[in-house]
Formats: structure tokens, C-alpha cells, sequence
């Protein structure tokens, strides 16, 4: 998930730089105005966050990796990602993208749309807020202590 999640993360960044740069052009006329809003949508019951699909692709990409950057990890540790990836996945996982669609259409349409769509349910939103004020160390501990 290191790059699924490296690349969200950057998305989030870009558009809080774009916004920023963007801010000084606001302008009386709200049709000149340009917004930048960020849709965060959690998983859903896509293809994208089909649990077996992933482990299928982890398996094959590890069976496709150099022997001695397998040696560093183990069938085991694969085997575990799959495990507490389907999960965490699991838990997190929503059955209604209409949630996604209304934040997409609220984005474009209204006048002054919110800077930020989290579509993942409140108590995602606090658990992700308090987990990300953490020390990495406490951090990391816990995630350890999870997997």
C-alpha cells in the first residue's frame, strides 16, 4: 500500500500548494474564480480494492522479484501482508460510492464548495487525524503491534 498511499498523499499536497498559489487571483466575479477541492474518498467495493486482486498482484510482482530482494523479505512476510491488508481493507470498506459521486458533484457546482470531501465516514476521519499527530515511533509500534 506504500504506493497507493505515497501517491494519495501527493495529490493532497499538490492541491494544497495549488490552492495557495491560486488564492491570490480571487476576484469579485465568483465565474473568475478558480477552487481547488480535494475529494478523499476511502475504499469502496470497487474493483481497485478487491482484497484478492491485490494479493494476486503482490504475488505475482514478488514472484517476478530478483532472488536477493526476495532473500530481504520471506513467502511469510507476503503471505502476512495479504492477511492484514484484507483485513484492514475490510474494515475500512464502504458500500456506497454515491457518497464519492455527491462530493464530486458538490465540488463543481456550488459556488463555494468546501476545500476538502472526506468520503469515509467520521470516525475514519478521527482515527486517521489522531494516528497522523502521533510520534512516528508510538506510531510505528502500534502499527507493529497490529500487523
Amino acid at each position: 500500500m506504500a504506493h497507493y498511499c505515497m501517491a494519495k498523499h501527493s495529490v493532497r499536497v499538490f492541491s494544497d500548494v495549488l490552492r495557495r498559489e491560486l488564492n491570490h487571483r480571487k476576484t469579485e466575479i465568483p465565474s473568475e474564480n478558480v477552487s481547488v477541492v480535494v475529494i478523499e474518498p476511502i475504499f469502496y467495493k470497487t474493483p481497485i480494492a478487491n482484497v484478492e486482486t491485490i494479493a494476486r498482484q503482490r504475488a505475482n510482482a514478488f514472484e517476478r522479484t530478483e532472488e536477493h530482494i526476495k532473500a530481504a523479505y520471506s513467502e511469510e512476510f507476503r503471505r502476512n501482508l495479504d492477511t492484514s491488508a484484507a483485513d484492514r481493507i475490510g474494515k475500512l470498506m464502504r458500500d456506497n460510492v454515491g457518497e464519492v459521486v455527491d462530493a464530486l458533484e458538490a465540488a463543481v457546482t456550488l459556488v463555494s464548495p468546501k476545500l476538502y470531501y472526506r468520503c469515509c465516514g467520521y470516525g475514519h476521519v478521527l482515527t486517521t487525524f489522531a494516528a497522523s499527530h502521533l510520534p512516528e515511533a508510538l506510531l510505528d509500534w502500534f502499527i507493529a503491534r497490529r500487523s
